[in-house]
C-alpha cells in the first residue's frame, strides 16, 4: 500500500511520474554506488577504518606474489632474474608451483639460499606439474607450455631440488570440476595422473612435494579483523580434522600413484591438525592469509621445520 502501490500509480499523485524520471533516478544511483565503490577501490578498501595496529596486522598477514605470473603478467624466457636468488651458488633449487608456492617463497627462499642454494623460483599462477592437463580457469591457459619450459630448464639446468606446491586440494576433487584436459578431450584420472608422472620424471631431479594440506572454511585474516573489530579479540579459528582427511583423501590418494617412490613429501597436516581439529591461527597469528595462502609466519613456523628436517632425514643437508 504504501511503498508498491505509489510506485505503481500513474498520473496525477504518482510517486514517480513517467518513464523518464524513472530513468534518470537509475542512473543518478547507479552513478553515486558506482562513485562509491569507485572511490573505495582507489583507496583500497578505506583503510582508515582500522586503527594503526589493525592495519599492520592485515599488511603482516597477506601472502606474497611478487614473483607469481599470471594471465596478465606472463613468464619471459628463462631463467627470470627477477625470482632469481643467490646467484652464482653451485647448488641450485627449483620452487615449483602456483600461487600456493608463490606465498611460501618468502619463507623458502631464505631458508634454501643460507643453506648456499641459487634458489629459481618458477611460479605461475593455476600451474601444476602437468603438460597435458591444466585447471578449468582462463588463467591457466599458459600453463601447459609454462610446465614444459620449466622441465625442459630444470632438466638442462643441473638442479640439485625442485620443491612443489600448489592448491592440490581443489585440482584433484574427486568431481573434477576443476581439472581439464589442454586438447579438450573428457577428462581421464588415470591419464591425469600419468601425465604428472611422466612430468616428473622429464625433470630429472628429486623432488620434494608438499602434500595436499587443510584449507580454512573463511578467510581467515579477514575473519580475525572482523573478531578484533567488533569483539576486540582474535579467538581460535578451527575446523575437525575427520572432515579435513575426508576432503583429502582422494587428492593424497592419486599422488600416492602419481609421485615416483622416492619422493620426499611433507605434511602440513601433521602439524596444522595435531589431535581432533585443524588449526588456522598459531598464538594468535594467521596461517593461512585467506583459505588457501600461506602467511609468512605460517610458512616459517610451519613448513619450514618440516622440510628441514625431511631434508636432512633423507640425508640431502
Amino acid at each position: 500500500r504504501f511503498v508498491e502501490q505509489p510506485f505503481r500509480k500513474r498520473g496525477a499523485g504518482a510517486m514517480i511520474s513517467g518513464r523518464a524520471t524513472i530513468l534518470a533516478l537509475s542512473i543518478a544511483v547507479i552513478g553515486v554506488l558506482t562513485a562509491i565503490g569507485g572511490a573505495g577501490h582507489l583507496k583500497q578498501g578505506w583503510p582508515e577504518r582500522y586503527t594503526p595496529a589493525q592495519q599492520a596486522f592485515i599488511d603482516a598477514h597477506g601472502w606474497d606474489s611478487s614473483c607469481l605470473f599470471t594471465r596478465l603478467n606472463p613468464a619471459g624466457p628463462l631463467p627470470a632474474q627477477a625470482c632469481l636468488f643467490n646467484e652464482g651458488t653451485e647448488r641450485k633449487v627449483a620452487l615449483v608451483g602456483d600461487s600456493v608456492m608463490s606465498s611460501l617463497s618468502p619463507a623458502l627462499v631464505p631458508y634454501f639460499t643460507a643453506q648456499g642454494f641459487e634458489v629459481h623460483q618458477l611460479t605461475y599462477s593455476y600451474c601444476a606439474l602437468q603438460r597435458d592437463h591444466l585447471h578449468a580457469n582462463a588463467d591457466a591457459a599458459a600453463c601447459p607450455a609454462f610446465v614444459s619450459e620449466v622441465v625442459e630448464f630444470v632438466a638442462e639446468e643441473d638442479f640439485e631440488l625442485v620443491i612443489s606446491a600448489g592448491n592440490l586440494m581443489e585440482l584433484f576433487s574427486e568431481d573434477g570440476a576443476f581439472l581439464t584436459r589442454a586438447d579438450g578431450a573428457p577428462l581421464q584420472w588415470q591419464d591425469a595422473i600419468r601425465d604428472m608422472s611422466q612430468t616428473i620424471a622429464a625433470m630429472q631431479t628429486p623432488l620434494v612435494m608438499i602434500d595436499p594440506y587443510p584449507t580454512a572454511p573463511v578467510n581467515v585474516v579477514n575473519r580475525s579483523m572482523r573478531e578484533w573489530r567488533t569483539r576486540g579479540e582474535v579467538t581460535a579459528l578451527s575446523t575437525p580434522r575427520a572432515d579435513i582427511d575426508a576432503a583429502r583423501a582422494g587428492p593424497v590418494a592419486m599422488l600416492d600413484t602419481a609421485l615416483p617412490p622416492d619422493t620426499l613429501r611433507i605434511a602440513p597436516d601433521q602439524v596444522l591438525c595435531p589431535e581432533a581439529d585443524c588449526h588456522f591461527l598459531s598464538g594468535g597469528t594467521p596461517v593461512l592469509s585467506d583459505k588457501v595462502h600461506f602467511t609468512k609466519a605460517g610458512a616459517e613456523g610451519l613448513i619450514v621445520p618440516l622440510l628441514d628436517a625431511a631434508l636432512r632425514d633423507a640425508g640431502l643437508f
